[in-house]
């Protein structure tokens, strides 16, 4: 054990006290300096950290921390981003793109584009017969 006023046995460092105390942190009495929290920054820990803001240091949003330019910015953009999305023909293009179905279907969509299914006339229905595994090849 350490004699009063010295800590870290077997070291027994003297003790240093934090002057002034802590304020969210706890005192490293090796150093006589506050620790603190991921959330807090300062000598005392009376700093919120980057990342964090209000009274109890919570993470901060994306806009808790913008300043009402910032704020006005953001809207901005994603008011813009909305209008090029549904308003212009690069955005219409885009979703198209997007919206595609996958390759296994585009094939069979462009065989059957020219075809009105609803004519009445059977003649344009293209009847496929199943085959057996390597019907058709020889050796």
């Amino acid at each position: 054990y350490c004699a009063e006023g010295f800590i870290g046995y077997p070291q027994c460092v003297m003790k240093r006290d934090c002057d002034p105390a802590c304020m969210y942190g706890s005192c490293d009495f090796t150093s006589g300096t506050c620790s603190c929290p991921a959330n807090r920054k300062g000598t005392l820990c009376e700093e919120c950290a980057w990342g964090y803001s209000g009274s109890e240091c919570s993470p901060a949003g994306l806009l808790s921390s913008a300043s009402g330019f910032g704020r006005l910015l953001f809207f901005g953009l994603v008011i813009g981003g909305f209008y090029a999305l549904c308003c212009t023909a690069l955005g219409a293009s885009l979703i198209k793109s997007l919206s595609r179905r996958s390759n296994q279907y585009e094939a069979y969509s462009r065989l059957n584009q020219d075809v009105d299914l609803f004519d009445g006339d059977d003649s344009n229905i293209l009847e496929v017969e199943p085959s057996s595994p390597g019907a058709g090849f020889s050796d």
